[in-house]
């Protein structure tokens, strides 16, 4: 499952980005009125011709549910050899380096693949 976490919610990752800023889009949370997606850069809500295909992967954090019990709401993050958390190329590469340290494939449905380029920079976060 990959997304991002926003303002407390859960967003998937739809395969889209913006036409505008070229950061990946969500879907909205207006719905009802028509719209298909959001940009959280833009800070718009978008119909579906405003969006393209993205054009390349996005980087990923990998979490699991703190002491891997699906229940939990806390996530722990998987860290480099350094304590920093990790950060993959893209959901495959993730994917396959877990695989490498014999997580099954099909307990990779518990796991949450955090998409590393989808949200604004927090105050002072540098912008790549």
């Amino acid at each position: 499952m990959s997304g991002v976490w926003y303002e407390g919610q859960w967003y998937p990752h739809t395969g889209y980005q913006c036409r505008r800023c070229s950061h990946m889009v969500f879907p909205t949370d207006l719905k009802d009125q028509g719209y298909e997606y959001q940009c959280f850069f833009c800070d718009e809500d978008m119909f579906g011709f405003e969006v393209e295909p993205e054009k390349k992967l996005p980087r990923v954090m990998v979490a699991r549910p703190m002491d891997g019990v699906v229940l939990n709401a806390a996530l722990e993050y998987l860290l480099d050899d350094a304590g920093a958390v990790q950060i993959f190329d893209n959901q495959l590469r993730a994917e396959a380096y877990l695989q490498e340290q014999g997580v099954p494939y099909d307990e990779m449905f518990f796991w949450h693949f955090i998409l590393c380029d989808g949200l604004p920079p927090e105050d002072g976060e540098a912008v790549e």
